[in-house]
This record gives C-alpha cells, structure tokens and sequence, in this order.
C-alpha cells in the first residue's frame, strides 16, 4: 500500500522519499567540502590556477562556513522528511489496520 505525498510516494513500511536521500547527500558533500577546504586551504589556487582574495585565505574560510551552515540546514530539513516519512508510516499503518 503507498500513501501519496506532495514529491513522491511513501511506502508504510517507513522508506523515505527521494528528497530525503537528496538532503542527506547535499549535507555529505558540503561536509566533505568544507573539511577538505579547511585541511587544503590553497586547493582553489591549484585547480583553478587563480587566486582571488591574493593569499589571504578569505575566500576558503567563507567556503567552510558556507559549507557548513548549509549541511547543518539540509541535515535538518532531512531530519524533518525522516519524521515525516515515520508519522505517515505509522498513521497510514494505523488506518490500514483499522479497515
């Protein structure tokens, strides 16, 4: 049995919807961004082969903390799609169960 959602479908049995895995991988790689970025500061200078705040290591911090609030935002709109994936899944099993 599924229950229709605004995005996608959810199973009763508790699987989460695309959107939640596309939250999840966006907290991943703006995590995984913003470590690399802290640990190689000069990464930019080498890849693009420009350095735009002249050696002062402006621009990789601002990266960091860019990545880092937008990982803990998506992880917590990620949190909210699981519960709400876990509130249909035991209301739709409820009414199941009830008919």
């Amino acid at each position: 049995m599924l229950v229709r959602h605004r995005w996608n479908t959810l199973e009763v049995n508790g699987t989460v919807r695309v959107r939640f895995r596309f939250e999840m991988g966006i907290s991943v790689v703006t995590l995984l961004l913003a470590v690399i970025t802290a640990a190689w500061q000069n990464w930019i200078e080498i890849v693009f082969r420009v350095d735009p705040d002249h050696g002062s290591g402006s621009l990789e911090w601002a990266i960091v903390i860019g990545c880092v609030v937008l990982c803990v935002v998506s992880s917590l709109v990620a949190l909210g799609e699981w519960r709400k994936a876990r509130l249909l899944s035991g209301a739709s099993s409820a009414i199941a169960g009830n008919v």
